[in-house]
């Protein structure tokens, strides 16, 4: 049902770019619309093997590769350097088919969007709303004009306009909780393809090398204004090297703070010829670093029910039938290690660290290779 039809894209992120790559290589016409003139493209990510074989499959993998770096192994440590735990990520990785990787997200989005034609991503042209008209959908945008398409796909992230015309314009649900990513331009003495992640009474930090420096991640379990190098600078005050060096070498530019947001998942995404597709859809907190990687998924899924389907609204519902239980339960999985890792009472953390010497490669393993073995459409 795809050939020469025309899917509007709403979001030139990740999770549209790929989307818009995956529909055109099923011979679906796309116009992808993106508000913003410049998208903000963060710092890095990390890129699981569950979403590396969808990038194969659209044809980046190779590309991709090769400005990555590999997670071959995690470390869990405790603020003191000592060793919790360790998970064979690279052999995990391998059975599932592709190396997982850390990434910037520069490179992810451009090599996404060299793949695709430029006149179809419109810069700087957002959508004011939309309505559906028997088999077409009219497109009002922040231009003032209009555009008729076939199927619209809301992919423009946690605060969506898409999804608020369609389910209501609520809030996502926040944690009192505040995440800051750094690239450093330093090793830090790090080894290549060693993720190392420290918990701590409430703070938390996750490093991995990329490239010429490193890539890493960290929150707080208050919200911070003002000097937030000077709050970090606070929280990771005595924590095993490299902690404190990493955010010292990390430019201002380099540095990206935000406070840490999510959404229950939702039993209903779309409407006829409109659907929403990642953070749109479903949103979850960074903790198992799933949410580019499931946009991915999502992209891939809905591109395969749109051809599969006889009609394009029965792919639509083929697509969320497909994503919406796999999804959910990786949101769940996200806010039960953010609140788990996060915990600050001193006997509860005795507890979660001793439970993660003795268990946490066995849990770990069951979750991870669900998770890394892809979706099931």
């Amino acid at each position: 049902m795809l050939s020469g039809r025309l899917v509007g894209l709403v979001g030139a992120g990740i999770g549209g770019l790929a989307a818009a790559l995956a529909l055109r290589r099923r011979d679906a016409n796309v116009i992808v619309f993106e508000r913003q003139r410049r998208l903000h493209q963060g710092v890095a990510l990390l890129v699981w093997s569950n979403a590396m074989r969808q990038l194969s499959e659209l044809g980046v993998a190779d590309d991709l590769l090769r400005v990555a770096a590999p997670i071959d192994i995690t470390q869990i440590r405790n603020p003191a350097g000592e060793l919790l735990c360790e998970l064979p990520i690279g052999e995990w990785s391998e059975r599932a088919g592709m190396p997982s990787v850390v990434v910037r997200r520069a490179d992810l989005v451009d090599t996404l969007a060299r793949r695709l034609p430029t006149e179809l991503v419109r810069d700087g042209v957002g959508l004011s709303s939309f309505a559906q008209h028997g088999d077409r959908v009219e497109l009002t945008l922040t231009d003032g004009t209009t555009e008729l398409c076939d199927a619209l796909i809301g992919a423009d992230g946690l605060h969506s306009t898409v999804r608020a015309q369609l389910h209501g314009d609520h809030p996502p649900r926040a944690l009192r909780q505040q995440a800051w990513v750094g690239f450093a331009r330093s090793s830090g003495g790090l080894a290549r393809g060693v993720a190392t992640a420290t918990v701590g009474r409430g703070p938390r930090f996750w490093s991995a090398p990329l490239g010429d420096g490193v890539f890493w991640y960290a929150t707080l379990n208050d919200l911070v204004g003002g000097d937030g190098r000077a709050a970090l600078h606070a929280a990771f005050d005595g924590w095993h090297a490299p902690i404190r060096d990493l955010i010292d070498d990390t430019a201002d530019p380099d540095l990206v703070s935000t406070q840490i947001r999510d959404r229950v998942p939702s039993p209903r995404w779309g409407d006829g010829l409109v659907t929403l597709l990642g953070d749109a859809a479903h949103a979850s907190t960074p903790d198992l670093g799933q949410g580019a990687c499931q946009a991915i998924e999502s992209a891939v899924v809905l591109a395969e029910s749109l051809e599969r389907e006889d009609s394009l609204e029965a792919g639509l519902r083929a697509y969320e039938a497909a994503r919406m239980q796999r999804t959910a339960t990786i949101s769940r999985l996200c806010w039960l290690t953010s609140v788990n890792s996060t915990v600050e009472n001193a006997a509860l953390c005795a507890v979660r660290d001793a439970a993660m010497r003795v268990a946490l490669r066995t849990v770990a393993r069951g979750h991870l290779e669900w998770i890394l073995a892809g979706p099931a459409c």
